[in-house]
């Protein structure tokens, strides 16, 4: 959906529809407003996770729709890596630096969908 932030009629239907499923009372509750928030996916779908090419900086993100899931195991590797200085898992798919470009190219997060 690129940058749009704008809540549909149809995504809030099935997110209501879906909460309803899991709890019948949602159904009878005031609605009161609705958001829509940006979840990054960078090109190859994996998250950004490590030291990028500044001192002292640790990225965490681009979980895109997995965020919750893999918020515990991300967790234990930023963790290790601020506690530690490396992680016990490998990270190597997920670093940060994958992403160097040549001069004057976008950056891969700069795409729509």
């Amino acid at each position: 959906m690129g940058y749009d932030k704008a809540t549909i009629g149809e995504g809030l239907r099935s997110v209501l529809q879906g909460a309803t499923n899991l709890a019948p009372l949602v159904a009878s509750l005031r609605f009161r407003r609705a958001w829509a928030g940006l979840r990054p996916d960078p090109t190859d779908h994996l998250p950004i996770l490590g030291y990028g090419e500044f001192e002292n900086l640790v990225f965490s993100t681009g979980h895109f729709r997995n965020g919750i899931l893999l918020a515990p195991v991300t967790a234990e590797i930023i963790a290790e890596l601020v506690l530690k200085g490396s992680a016990s898992r490998p990270m190597e798919a997920c670093r940060p630096t994958r992403f160097s470009m040549p001069a004057g190219e976008p950056p891969p997060w700069h795409r729509t969908r």
